[in-house]
């Protein structure tokens, strides 16, 4: 809920304002956005376009010139030879097969495999109408990504909206190449919000990891997309193709102005 500067002991708590119930525009207002250098790709700063309540304000790294200077809608970081080196010093990097993953403390680590033909196997949700949803792309190679705003990912997350990638069970690894274990992961904690809804996250360093829908889909999870070390940067694009179309299937965060923002940029 809250986030803490540590050589700040006496200074104001930097608070989610996703756990907010209703956002007053007259004292929350969204001012910029931050480090989006360290996206890479732009992130989801490319989605958030400016209106009542959000400013578009994007900075590389710091918050204000002349810590920092501002970057324009689109902005992308120019390739150079250390691009590929996302996730220095991780186990879990993206090779041509497999994309690595973990949260901060990596507690969470795993591995994600391209999609072959068990993936898109329709039975492995209660839709078969729907076909092969979880995959994307012209020849289906890729893993299909979106926004969500509805309140249990807000309030579980704490933030306004969660970017999540449908991923089968059986295309994910741990990082020593074992099958897929979800209870052997060393920090990951859960918590069960319905008869159909568990959330997963690290316990360590509270990094949102995952949502199982286990009546719905439980051979197919929803992996929290900040979590992926892609050297393309933080849309990963080269593993997943993001569809505004998820998006609208949740109705979800209206009157929110961050959400807002993001549904007149992201579809």
């Amino acid at each position: 809920m809250f986030w803490l500067l540590a050589d700040e002991t006496n200074g104001p708590a930097i608070m989610y304002s996703g756990v907010l119930q209703d956002i007053n525009k007259e004292i929350v207002t969204y001012e910029r956005q931050i480090f989006v250098g360290n996206t890479k790709d732009g992130g989801a700063s490319d989605w958030l376009v400016e209106g009542d309540g959000v400013k578009g304000l994007r900075y590389k790294y710091g918050y204000n010139p002349p810590e920092s200077e501002k970057v324009s809608l689109g902005w992308r970081e120019e390739k150079s030879a250390s691009a590929s080196a996302a996730g220095s010093g991780r186990t879990a990097q993206a090779t041509n097969s497999m994309i690595g993953a973990s949260c901060h403390c990596r507690g969470v680590e795993f591995y994600i495999t391209r999609p072959d033909q068990q993936s898109a196997d329709p039975s492995l949700t209660t839709q078969p109408d729907r076909g092969a949803w979880c995959l994307s792309g012209s020849k289906q190679d890729k893993y299909t990504a979106s926004c969500c705003a509805c309140d249990s990912c807000r309030v579980s997350a704490g933030t306004e909206f969660v970017c999540w990638a449908f991923v089968p069970r059986h295309n994910i690894r741990m990082a020593d190449g074992s099958e897929f274990d979800i209870d052997a992961f060393k920090t990951l904690k859960t918590y069960r919000s319905s008869e159909r809804a568990t959330w997963c996250f690290c316990g360590k360093c509270g990094a949102n990891c995952f949502l199982v829908l286990d009546v719905a889909r439980p051979d197919v999870l929803d992996v929290a997309t900040g979590l992926l070390w892609s050297g393309e940067g933080a849309r990963a694009e080269d593993w997943l193709a993001w569809r505004p179309e998820e998006f609208n299937r949740v109705d979800g965060g209206g009157g929110r102005p961050l959400v807002e923002a993001l549904r007149r940029g992201f579809v």
